[in-house]
């Protein structure tokens, strides 16, 4: 994802509450101001362990689920189920005018992962090589996951500060609309933010897949996983 998208992403964010905020604080006498700081927490949500599961090698691709990372290597497949979360620990400020703003002491967002599978096609169940090379290649992608949420999560901070800023300028006749309002505006946000890091993941791994690195597992172990290849294309 190209900086100028982010850009255009944010920019298009914040030009939305900032349209919605006009006739609101005209109304309420005002944007809200000189309010308590709020914190922002975001968290890289991890999956606890990588879970291994064996099928026949035309099985493979039936075993994906829908919305996961998915990447068909030779004889496996690794997934990942992609989340994301928010949480907001709300304070209610009145105004003399009788509206109210909202100042959350606490926002919390998690990106990440809620499960990480590794399937492999059952003709490598009693070789050790060849299962060590197969997850020699899984653990590239962990890695390459792993550096790209967190670096995701740095680079969109300052995004997701701008929105909250924006949220906390708007009055509202009552704390009902307040938090309601609030939870709208971050449902958009981590939404957004989701796709962004979902396309940056398909990168990523596509990376970690180069026709290079694919050719050299095929002759890893004496040729052997070329060769179950070749044979199950012999034998579909």
């Amino acid at each position: 994802m190209s900086a100028m998208y982010r850009y255009l992403v944010t920019a298009a964010f914040c030009l939305s509450i900032t349209v919605a905020i006009s006739p609101l604080a005209h109304a309420a006498g005002g944007v809200c101001k000189d309010l308590p700081p709020s914190k922002l927490q975001v968290y890289y949500v991890r999956a606890v362990a990588l879970q291994e599961e064996q099928v026949a090698a035309a099985e493979l691709k039936r075993h994906v689920p829908s919305g996961a990372l998915a990447s068909q290597h030779t004889m496996m497949l690794t997934m990942v189920t992609l989340i994301s979360w928010f949480d907001i620990d709300h304070r209610i400020v009145p105004r003399d005018d009788g509206s109210v703003c909202d100042a959350p002491e606490l926002v919390r967002m998690g990106f990440g992962s809620s499960q990480r599978k590794i399937v492999f096609a059952d003709v490598l169940a009693d070789d050790a090589c060849v299962r060590r090379q197969m997850l020699d290649h899984e653990d590239a992608h962990t890695r390459a996951f792993d550096s790209t949420v967190d670096r995701f999560i740095d680079d969109k901070r300052s995004d997701f500060e701008q929105g909250m800023k924006a949220l906390k300028q708007m009055p509202a006749p009552s704390a009902a609309v307040a938090t309601a309002r609030w939870y709208e505006g971050l449902r958009i946000i981590v939404a957004e933010s989701k796709q962004q890091l979902i396309s940056d993941l398909w990168e990523a791994s596509a990376g970690v897949d180069k026709p290079s690195v694919l050719a050299a597992l095929e002759t890893a172990c004496d040729g052997k996983i070329g060769k179950l290849v070749r044979r199950g294309a012999a034998n579909p």
